[in-house]
Order: C-alpha cells, then sequence, then structure tokens
C-alpha cells in the first residue's frame, strides 16, 4: 500500500535539541542580518523520531517563499550543518508561522477527498505531482482506509500518488445496494 521509504527509521535521536537550535538561530541571524527579516526560533522539539523547528516570523512569506521553496532549502541547510557538527544524519523540518502544518492538512483533505472520489466512481484518482514528503502524506493519510489502496507513479519532479479502490469496497458497495450496512459485513 505505502510504496515510500520511511527516512525516519534510520534517524539518530542522540542529537542534542539544543545544538539544533543553535544552528537553526544561526541562520535565521545570517538571514534577518543580510535580508531584513524579524524572526526567532519559537520552540523545538522532537515528534516521533524528527526533531521539530518551530519559527515565529512577521514576514513569513520570505522565509516561506514561493511554493515552501525557500523554507525547504533552510530545513536542507540546517540538516547538513547538524550533520557536519555532529557527524551523524540529521532529520529535522522548519515550519514557519505553521506553513506547514497547514500544507499538510490541506494535502490530508486533498487525499481524502480522492478515496471518496475512487469509491464513488469505482476508479482511480490522480493526484496533482507532489514532493517525497507530500506523497508520503497521502500515503499515511490513507493507509488505514481499507476501501482504497495508494502508489506513486511517475518520476520527479512529475511523481504522483494513485488512488484506487480496493476489492473489498466494491464488495462493500455490493452488499449496500442489497440494503446491508457496515456492520452487517465481515471482510
Amino acid at each position: 500500500m505505502n510504496t515510500e521509504t520511511q527516512t525516519e527509521k534510520t534517524v539518530d535521536k542522540t542529537v542534542p535539541l539544543e545544538l539544533v537550535k543553535q544552528t537553526a538561530e544561526k541562520l535565521l541571524g545570517y538571514l534577518s542580518d543580510n535580508v531584513t527579516i524579524k524572526c526567532s526560533v519559537e520552540s523545538i522539539g522532537r515528534k516521533r523520531s524528527a526533531i521539530k523547528i518551530k519559527i515565529d516570523t512577521e514576514d513569513s512569506r520570505r522565509l516561506i517563499g514561493q511554493y515552501g521553496a525557500t523554507l525547504q532549502a533552510m530545513q536542507y541547510i540546517v540538516r547538513l550543518l547538524i550533520s557536519a557538527q555532529t557527524g551523524r544524519p540529521s532529520y529535522a523540518t522548519i515550519d514557519v508561522n505553521d506553513y506547514k502544518a497547514q500544507q499538510e492538512q490541506k494535502i490530508i483533505d486533498a487525499a481524502q477527498e480522492g478515496a471518496q472520489k475512487a469509491l464513488r466512481t469505482d476508479s482511480m484518482v490522480i493526484l496533482r505531482p507532489m514532493s517525497s514528503y507530500e506523497r508520503r502524506v497521502v500515503h499515511v493519510a490513507l493507509q488505514e482506509n481499507k476501501a482504497v489502496t495508494t502508489e506513486s507513479l511517475g518520476q520527479d519532479p512529475n511523481r504522483r500518488v494513485v488512488i484506487k479502490p480496493t476489492h473489498e469496497s466494491r464488495v462493500v458497495q455490493s452488499f449496500a445496494q442489497k440494503g446491508f450496512t457496515l456492520d452487517d459485513i465481515k471482510l
């Protein structure tokens, strides 16, 4: 069902959070000095095995960039700096004014709408091209939904998630047309 690899499995959980915070603040300090952006590291912590850095700023547009490109570049630089300082791989994510959280929710909503459409039309639904992170969000969001399967197809940057109804969903629809409920059906 989920064809994406999970980077989080190889993360070293011993990277000191204080080092991550100092690295992020240095990068933000450099940006603030050279681009005139007022910002600060709002919080830092671990979610599962990933290090999460939240940044608060009044000028989020400049730190996020078009389609999150600047934010992704900053995140990449912070990961490189932390890895260079610790000698170990680092998986740190940066979110500016909850931009990523909002984008992730939009992706989850699109995935759920795609699943509903796939079931309603009994055909596959192809989502827009997405980054590997966005595709993973779709796969994780739909992994518990046994009525559909997900698969990534194509080549980057045009790689997409395809949502397909499963055989079980067709059986459920067939029984529903005959007046049975989900409680009556044991798959």
